[in-house]
């Protein structure tokens, strides 16, 4: 399970999690466009096939679409076979639109055991979590949000925000100022695929 990148490295990865969402997907990739950032977004299958048109514009503005489960269970309550679907039937659904199969796969809830990572190494799948947790998804309120994000962010972190499942004005509110702030502070933005690509060796 990766956590986080090169710590020697002045970069840090954006994520965003359970979209794609209407609406505040959207509104999330206008921002990032306006800085011309990148971000990886770790999507739901069932959001992708629901909403392909907002997968395909993030694919084509050059930003990740990676595998989050098909319909966020805890994967560490489900059968082998089970793991298998969500993971292997998002893969195949997020290709059909994007064209471009997922490389890396983020279990919901943070939830996994050795046989979930087994699985998705199987599927040829690198396991990402965070290092830094907004915990924008209980919408604790746009101030507790950058200090969520802004008091720990170092070398190589993996940065967890949310898209979808549910309303997101919090973590929009909160989005220029993480960026400009993490500009200010000198960190590059990458997607997890360059992330992953200059891990130290001992990671790979």
């Amino acid at each position: 399970m990766i956590t986080h990148g090169n710590k020697n490295l002045r970069e840090v990865a954006l994520t965003f999690d359970d979209g794609p969402f209407p609406n505040f997907t959207a509104k999330v990739l206008d921002a990032l466009e306006a800085y011309q950032i990148k971000a990886t977004f770790f999507c739901i299958g069932r959001q992708v096939q629901a909403f392909p048109d907002l997968t395909l514009r993030a694919y084509k503005a050059g930003y990740e679409i990676e595998n989050h489960s098909w319909s966020h269970p805890d994967m560490t309550g489900l059968s082998l076979k089970g793991q298998y679907w969500q993971l292997q039937h998002t893969s195949n659904t997020i290709e059909r639109v994007t064209h471009q199969r997922p490389l890396a796969m983020r279990p919901p809830y943070g939830a996994y055991n050795a046989s979930s990572l087994q699985l998705a190494t199987s599927l040829r799948l690198v396991a990402v979590a965070w290092d830094v947790d907004a915990h924008d998804w209980s919408r604790p309120g746009t101030d507790t949000i950058l200090h969520n994000v802004l008091d720990y962010v170092k070398n190589g972190s993996i940065i967890l925000m949310h898209d979808g499942g549910g309303d997101r004005s919090q973590t929009l509110a909160a989005l220029p100022k993480i960026i400009e702030t993490l500009l200010g502070r000198g960190y590059r933005f990458v997607t997890i695929r360059q992330l992953l690509s200059r891990l130290p060796h001992e990671h790979k």
